[in-house]
């Protein structure tokens, strides 16, 4: 994946309604979306690729655990 991930795109990846995403990103359960317009975002394509092998933590979590992990290939 690159890019970005709409939400009917993120919905068929998960395997869940759309609804749902709604529901899991009020919720704070996703990554922290991209406002593209007034009512519309999109996820980056490698921030959900991260969460998801990270085991889909909740967005205050993951926004930790990802600068912990860029901070640390950095020092590669």
């Amino acid at each position: 994946m690159t890019g970005t991930t709409s939400i009917t795109e993120l919905a068929a990846l998960l395997g869940v309604h759309r609804s749902t995403i709604y529901r899991m990103n009020k919720a704070g359960e996703l990554p922290l979306p991209l406002p593209i317009k007034r009512r519309k975002v999109r996820w980056r394509s490698d921030d959900i690729e991260l969460w998801l092998s990270m085991d889909c933590p909740p967005a205050n979590a993951f926004s930790v655990l990802k600068q912990t992990k860029q901070r640390f290939a950095k020092r590669r």
